[in-house]
């Protein structure tokens, strides 16, 4: 639960409520909700769970692509993907959800690619 501050903060009122019955994100909305409200981030400082998934699909096809990297670079994209995997509980419904709207969208000039999933 996380609640709003009354007019000069001498009370609370306003909760949002983030129990089971909230889905799998739920506990990380309460967070994020939280980190916002109380002013500890800034709302632009973190990332949705739709952009920490195009990220994780970007990074990916980074490690997979054709182009040689260091393997410090290999390390800290790789480091990056195992966080988002721990952030975003769905990323794999998500990924599967993004790549199907690509197929279906018919994107002009791009081959269909295989996604992979490093997941355990």
């Amino acid at each position: 639960m996380t609640w709003e501050w009354a007019s000069e903060r001498t009370g609370l009122y306003q909760g949002n409520y983030y129990g089971p019955d909230g889905g799998v994100n739920a506990y990380a909305a309460a967070k994020r909700d939280f980190a916002v409200r109380s002013g500890l981030l800034p709302a632009s400082a973190l990332f949705t769970p739709e952009q920490l998934t195009e990220v994780y699909r970007s990074v990916y096809e980074t490690l997979d692509g054709e182009y040689p990297i260091t393997d410090e670079r290999r390390k800290l994209l790789e480091s990056a993907a195992g966080q988002i995997e721990e952030e975003v509980p769905d990323l794999k419904e998500r990924i599967t959800l993004a790549r199907n709207r690509e197929h279906t969208s018919g994107l002009p000039g791009r081959p269909a690619q295989t996604m992979f999933f490093k997941m355990e």
